[in-house]
């Protein structure tokens, strides 16, 4: 597991995080074909607002904000939840396409099944993964005192959206208080 980790690569970076209690692999809920199709038509749409932010971050923020409005109200269709952005609470995080991890409030046992919501910056991006708890040790935040580190299940829509963000973040200058390698 941890020679498949290594193939990925990890960036600090501090983004909106929600984290809950995840189902057991394999009684997870199945996307439709018109969620898939609309996960790729975000992931490119992504790409082409990350390529625009470099030329003109307030148009690239505008298109992000659009998007992003058109999926909360897509969300708000006859049979689709509602996105509760106010849960989303901006957090240090190290992120690959394998896992995550990110400062709590709560010590989370190993093994613990956890669903991660994350929004990709600067388009406000929904991505959604389920994964295991590796390790929740003492860390060095006093409000949150507990690093977790978490492996994502496999899930390739949302983790090519993060792996192409990791890639296109890796060319932009890091957030200030995203420093320090810990995952």
């Amino acid at each position: 597991m941890d020679r498949e980790r290594r193939e990925y690569y990890r960036i600090n970076d501090i983004l909106p995080l929600c984290h809950t209690a995840a189902p057991d692999p394999g009684a997870g809920e199945q996307q439709s074909g018109t969620q898939a199709l609309l996960a790729r038509i975000d992931a490119e749409l992504n790409d082409a607002i990350n390529h625009v932010f470099r030329a003109d971050p307030v148009t690239a923020q505008a298109l992000g904000l659009l998007n992003r409005k058109l999926t909360v109200l897509g969300s708000m269709l006859p049979g689709q939840s509602a996105a509760d952005t106010s849960q989303y609470v901006p957090t240090a995080v190290s992120l690959s396409g394998s896992g995550i991890a990110f400062d709590s409030s709560e010590r989370l046992p190993t093994g613990a099944r956890r669903r991660i919501s994350l929004l990709l910056q600067p388009s406000q991006v929904p991505v959604q993964l389920d994964g295991t708890v590796l390790a929740s040790e003492p860390g060095e935040n006093q409000e949150q005192p507990y690093r977790v580190r978490l492996d994502f299940d496999r899930d390739e829509l949302a983790q090519e959206q993060i792996i192409r963000y990791v890639v296109q973040r890796q060319a932009m200058p890091p957030p200030p208080g995203a420093t320090g390698e810990r995952g």
